[in-house]
């Protein structure tokens, strides 16, 4: 997403002082780049999805802070920090990535590793997931093929499923799917362009009274 103002605007609020429009400027973009990352961080990821660790959103976010012969603050999502960008964990694993993508732009989810993706059944009566939606101890048994009376089967020509032998028959636990198609969750340009109308003018403000102060001394 591109935000423009115009810089002529600037250079005629600081009047006298319109040398120092670069500056202000800058300082305006990166203010309003690193608040753009905090939201999408704090508030707007966790809103919009199932967050199970609270630190991954942050460390694969990054901002580039403006210069006063580059007035362009970037804010992205990347697996490794690009060069000028802001402090920070330096590395997001790929298949992090890929899953912020896939939320950002809607796109079907494969197995990172063989043929199918295990998609557990939810009901009451059937628990492999925990409250966070991570797999359980049964559950993860199940898959490591170190449960009980499991097996897997097309038994209703659904496709392939794990299934469980119980007194009263089978119980379906497992869906296995090729792929999976991932619903556009989160609306990264929608949220950039909410924080951007909202702290703008209050950071080009503020930084033009900065330096304008600055040029006194």
């Amino acid at each position: 997403m591109k935000v423009e103002t115009d810089f002529r605007d600037v250079k005629i609020a600081l009047g006298a002082f319109s040398d120092q429009a670069p500056f202000a400027t800058a300082n305006a973009l990166t203010q309003t780049a690193k608040d753009c990352k905090l939201v999408l961080g704090e508030a707007d990821w966790p809103r919009s999805v199932n967050v199970r660790n609270k630190g991954f959103f942050k460390r694969a976010v990054w901002y580039k802070r403006a210069e006063k012969h580059n007035l362009t603050a970037v804010v992205g999502v990347f697996k490794r920090k690009p060069a000028g960008f802001g402090k920070g964990q330096e590395t997001v694993s790929a298949g992090g990535i890929a899953t912020i993508n896939r939320l950002i732009k809607g796109s079907p989810h494969f197995p990172y590793r063989g043929r199918y993706l295990a998609i557990p059944v939810r009901d009451e009566g059937i628990k492999l997931v925990t409250k966070t939606g991570k797999l359980n101890k049964k559950g993860r048994a199940i898959l490591a093929r170190n449960h009980p009376n499991t097996f897997v089967a097309d038994l209703r020509g659904k496709g392939p499923a794990i299934w469980e032998r119980t007194r009263n028959g089978i119980k379906l636990l497992f869906i296995l799917k090729p792929k999976v198609d991932t619903p556009k969750k989160f609306d990264l340009v929608r949220s950039v362009r909410k924080v951007v109308k909202a702290v703008w003018n209050r950071h080009i403000d503020k930084s033009m009274r900065h330096a304008i102060r600055t040029a006194f001394r």
